[in-house]
């Protein structure tokens, strides 16, 4: 489930996850995953946000991950204790990173092949 929400009404949802040093507009999108962000709102103080996954959003806004078409992760990497932050590549350049990795995965094979030989 996905909505915008005003900033304040979002920060009440108990179990919200948002990046601690990150700058939010007003209006936030919320995603959440198994409980519509509207039942939230109304019970912000319930246990339904701590069950679930109920996070800002901070990134493209998508209403379909096939709108991607192509999606190649470039970085993963620790923000804080237990969160992850991932940037990818979508569309044109995500197809450039895949023409790049096998012309690298070309070069890896044929240096391998002239170590065996």
């Amino acid at each position: 489930y996905a909505k915008e929400s005003k900033l304040a009404s979002a920060k009440a949802i108990k179990g919200l996850r948002s990046v601690f040093d990150e700058v939010y507009p007003d209006p936030v999108r919320v995603i959440s995953f198994g409980v519509p962000v509207e039942d939230l709102e109304a019970n912000p103080e319930g246990v339904a946000g701590t069950e679930t996954s109920v996070e800002f959003c901070g990134g493209t806004h998508l209403h379909q991950s096939g709108h991607m078409v192509d999606f190649v992760i470039t970085t993963e990497e620790a923000i804080a204790k237990g969160i992850r932050r991932i940037v990818a590549l979508t569309g044109p350049e995500a197809i450039k990173a895949l023409k790049k990795t096998e012309l690298l995965e070309g070069e890896l094979n044929a240096l391998k092949a002239t170590i065996d030989a």
